[in-house]
């Protein structure tokens, strides 16, 4: 047996749970509906709440260069700070 979008089958127990489903309804809507009619002074139920969006924090991702060596090596091997210029000779550097 096949459901309403003929996608699955569907089974006894899905449809005994749809008719309870839609026989409850049916109940609180009629007894709604009485309980406003006898009561008008009663306050409507609140508006279902609005989800609101959790947001997401980004992992951490700790980044190790390997392809530039550690300060301390640079120093300890004695390398001075050289920035270049336009006029500098590049076989020198």
């Amino acid at each position: 047996m096949r459901n309403k979008n003929g996608n699955r089958p569907t089974t006894v127990s899905q449809r005994g749970g749809e008719e309870a489903r839609e026989a409850f309804l049916h109940m609180m809507n009629t007894w709604y509906t009485e309980f406003v009619r006898m009561n008008p002074n009663a306050q409507p139920p609140p508006p279902p709440p609005i989800p609101q969006p959790i947001p997401v924090a980004p992992q951490v991702v700790e980044v190790v260069r390997g392809d530039k060596p550690p300060v301390d090596r640079i120093r300890k091997d004695g390398v001075e700070e050289f920035q270049a210029r336009k006029d500098d000779d590049p076989e020198k550097a």
